[in-house]
């Protein structure tokens, strides 16, 4: 059987010191080239909620971009509920508290009221949203390998290559535009391109007919509907690109539509579920239906690593290639997925971590891309260079200093002693 990954503490270390601070803040940055989808487009300045998780020894940083259209949350709605959750994590051991965020009990999809300093501070029901989940559980998990002065794929299984092939969003624009577009992304070394689709057939058809003839044979080629399209028009457009020769059709139709996916299946073309699947039970679902060939990963919809690594070990216990795609944020979102992405079995298709080239984010600037190729980060955790802002809350400064709002060991040893 192929490897599968799993989250496993480096064995050569001992324990790791509890949380010690905890501290959350809506950073900016900008879309350096504009997404055009059918329902949206991303551009300009956009704030990302950040989490930064201290023992005393190490930080660890983590990050959840809105994405409202997957998750329904703006960046705002986001930092509210990471800040309702991370005071519960000081004292814990951030294994302990990786656990219990993500735990079976968690199970009401509410914020639980404020825990019983007297009491175990994650005792009790505190689901967090998705995005929420996502961004502690990423800062959990870089906080616990750069404690333990290991990578961040060291601890999810191990990483099968030192590097990632990516693809290239193109979302909509005339044809010309496109074809111009995709000829200067490959003259950048990517060889795969993902075209975004929705308008009418006949537009769309023409654009990735017109991609593929640019582009030759040999790049990967795939079209993403963000599930704007009705079954009959998928199929219509699977037809009418019949020469193009596509690697996937990434969600044709309506997320729950899992009838409009099996039929666009039928048609011969590989079926990637990205707005369906935000948990292992979607996954099962979705492949007991015969709806999907392929499984998209977004760290925000699964609420992070441990539940990606849950659908990732369903996958390739059912032969269903991973796909890991980033929502447009800094290297601490980007990261995580890229090395979550290299411990997957290579299954030949290339990742959506392509947010190097759209994104400029002060706080954590992204890694080059190297001859369409994304190289695992070199040092302890994610691998990112953090700035972040000073005790003042005014500009950037390094890393390392607590921030004004941050919830310290101290301030819960008050409370406990004041009850």
């Amino acid at each position: 059987m192929e490897h599968l990954p799993s989250l496993s503490i480096h064995p050569e270390v001992g324990e790791i010191r509890p949380v010690e601070t905890v501290s959350a803040r809506l950073l900016p940055s900008r879309l350096t080239h504009g997404l055009t989808l059918k329902h949206i487009r991303l551009e300009g300045e956009r704030l990302l909620p950040v989490v930064r998780i201290t023992n005393g020894e190490s930080e660890g940083y983590g990050e959840a971009p809105p994405l409202p259209t997957f998750t329904g949350e703006e960046a705002e709605d986001t930092l509210a509920e990471v800040e309702a959750y991370l005071p519960r994590l000081v004292g814990v051991d951030p294994r302990e508290a990786l656990r219990r965020l993500h735990s079976a009990d968690n199970s009401s999809g509410d914020l639980a009221p404020e825990a019983d300093p007297a009491n175990d501070r994650l005792k009790g029901t505190l689901r967090a949203s998705l995005p929420a989940r996502c961004a502690i559980d990423l800062a959990l998990h870089d906080l616990i390998a750069r404690s333990q002065s290991v990578p961040l794929h060291s601890i999810l299984g191990g990483s099968n290559r030192a590097s990632v092939t990516i693809t290239r969003a193109i979302g909509f624009h005339p044809l010309d535009r496109t074809v111009e577009l995709a000829r200067r992304y490959l003259s950048t070394g990517v060889t795969a391109l993902k075209l975004k689709v929705g308008r009418e057939t006949a537009t769309d058809a023409a654009v990735v007919r017109a991609v593929r003839k640019e582009v030759g044979p040999e790049v990967e080629l795939a079209v993403d509907a963000n599930e704007s399209l009705d079954t009959a028009s998928a199929i219509e457009l699977v037809e009418a690109c019949r020469e193009a020769r596509l690697a996937y059709f990434e969600q044709p139709v309506g997320r729950d539509d899992y009838a409009g996916l099996r039929a666009v299946r039928e048609t011969g073309v590989k079926v990637l579920a990205d707005e369906s699947l935000f948990t292992v039970e979607d996954a099962r679902r979705l492949h007991e239906a015969g709806a999907v060939d392929l499984l998209a990963i977004k760290l925000i919809k699964c609420g992070g690593l441990a539940p990606a690594l849950e659908i990732a070990r369903f996958a390739v216990k059912h032969d269903l290639p991973v796909i890991v795609i980033d929502p447009l944020g800094s290297a601490l979102s980007l990261n995580p997925g890229l090395h979550l992405a290299a411990v997957l079995p290579d299954r030949g298709y290339a990742h959506g971590l392509s947010a190097g080239l759209d994104v400029d984010a002060p706080h954590a600037p992204h890694l080059p891309l190297i001859g369409g190729r994304l190289q695992l980060p070199v040092g302890p955790g994610n691998g990112a260079r953090v700035v972040w802002p000073g005790p003042n809350g005014g500009g950037l400064g390094r890393d390392g200093e607590t921030s004004p709002q941050a919830t310290t060991l101290k301030q819960v040893n008050d409370e406990r002693s004041n009850r």
